[in-house]
């Protein structure tokens, strides 16, 4: 009975010097660095960093009723335009030509016309 008592007190001293160890090594990592310095003024920078993709909150689809080349570009990419506004010129010539092929035609088919309605 008494090696059983002698072990118990062994165990117990063990396991006091061990958690008194342990709470020393703890206080001493867990003890903060001062550092002192100056006080200076100075600006202060205020940074957003985010991730993610942007998307339009409306998106309009832009269509023409004739085709051609630009001429002339009066909105830049991304700015903002009202409703009306002249955006583009197209290059009329192409134009042009197609009315005067069509005053030719109706030229050419004029005297046919009254020959056909004279009879």
């Amino acid at each position: 009975m008494n090696r059983k008592r002698i072990a118990a007190a062994a165990a117990v001293v063990v396991v006091a010097a061990s958690s008194v160890a342990m709470y020393r090594r703890a206080d001493a990592k867990d003890a903060p660095a001062y550092r002192f310095t100056a006080v200076t003024r100075g600006n202060l920078e205020a940074t957003v960093s985010a991730t993610g993709a942007l998307s339009a909150v409306k998106t309009v689809q832009v269509g023409t009723q004739v085709s051609g080349q630009i001429a002339a570009i009066y909105a830049d990419f991304n700015q903002k335009v009202k409703k009306g506004q002249l955006l583009a010129r197209i290059d009329t010539t192409l134009q042009h030509e197609a009315v005067q092929d069509a005053q030719a035609g109706v030229e050419r088919v004029q005297p046919q016309y009254a020959t056909s309605k004279e009879e």
